[in-house]
């Protein structure tokens, strides 16, 4: 990827994209609609140590290029290679319809837990992280690729 440096997201060190919040309404017919990225410092890099915890907007059409735990250094995002958050595994889904689920962020599993692990507590403060998932399904779990 080549090095694309994210204005609104130049924070000095390496920060990790650990959520996305709600679109925002696109002020003007003009105006790119933007999204919220919550961010957390990682103050000893490569080490998942965390530290403080961020949000900042978007343009959305930046998505494509910043996915969950992308690790950024100074607005810079940091190749795949040397990110130990990501992970690459090849499968094969059955999308059919009735093997597709849309859930919230915060819904719960018949057993009273989260289907998405809520792994941040920050999260559950704020409502804008209640976005939709795409469950699929497979094996025996309904949810098992989101």
């Amino acid at each position: 990827m080549p090095e694309i440096k994210h204005g609104s997201l130049e924070l000095p060190g390496f920060w990790r994209i650990v959520w996305f919040g709600k679109l925002e309404h696109v002020p003007s017919a003009t105006a790119a609609p933007s999204i919220k990225v919550y961010l957390q410092h990682l103050p000893r890099w490569p080490e998942r140590t965390p530290g403080s915890r961020t949000t900042e907007y978007i343009n959305a059409g930046d998505i494509p290029l910043l996915h969950l735990d992308t690790v950024l250094k100074d607005g810079v995002v940091e190749r795949l290679d040397d990110n130990p958050w990501t992970h690459r595994k090849r499968l094969t889904l059955d999308l059919g319809r009735d093997n597709l689920r849309v859930i919230r962020r915060f819904d719960l599993d018949d057993r009273g837990e989260f289907i998405v692990p809520v792994t941040n507590d920050y999260l559950l403060s704020d409502p804008d992280a209640n976005a939709l998932f795409l469950g699929v399904g497979h094996a025996s779990d309904p949810f098992r690729y989101l």
